[in-house]
């Protein structure tokens, strides 16, 4: 049986990284490909829509970010 290596607490894993870039798309906030690497136009996108749903504005992926675009 093959495990993932062990990531630090609150680290996205890399279905949760296509989910981001997937509903910031489909909230027309990103317009680059769909594929789970979170670079500049995906940290552009994460900044739009956190600095409308009261987060704070750093383009940073997480936990608290992809919970707020799920609703």
């Amino acid at each position: 049986m093959v495990q993932g290596w062990p990531r630090p607490a609150g680290t996205l894993d890399i279905s949760q990284k296509f989910e981001i870039q997937e509903r910031l798309k489909k909230l027309g906030y990103y317009s680059g490909e769909v594929d789970g690497n979170l670079g500049k136009k995906s940290k552009k996108a994460i900044r739009m829509f956190q600095a409308g749903a009261d987060l704070k504005e750093d383009g940073a992926p997480s936990l608290e970010l992809l919970e707020k675009l799920r609703k």
